[in-house]
């Protein structure tokens, strides 16, 4: 799988899951020490939830695919409130 599909899968994911995770977004391991589940890990990108607080985790963007990303992530949170 190339690196843009496994994006968009990533985004399909983020979708599904919307209302588990719609406070936040982030690229950097929370310090902590929530609870935190991968729900996906590719050979590019990994996403882990965290259902307690509701947030996700992406690891292995650039910051042009994290911001593509969040914009696309805070979309979904707006239509889902």
């Amino acid at each position: 799988m190339t690196r843009e599909k496994e994006l968009e899968k990533v985004k399909n994911i983020i979708k599904e899951e919307i209302e588990n995770a719609d406070c936040g977004l982030y690229n950097i391991r929370n310090l902590v020490g929530d609870s935190m589940f991968t729900i996906f890990d590719g050979d590019y990108f990994t996403l882990d939830i965290c259902y307690n607080w509701g947030y996700f985790e992406i690891f292995g963007t650039t910051k042009e695919e994290f911001m593509e990303l969040y914009k696309f992530y805070d979309s979904l949170r707006m239509w889902n409130k």
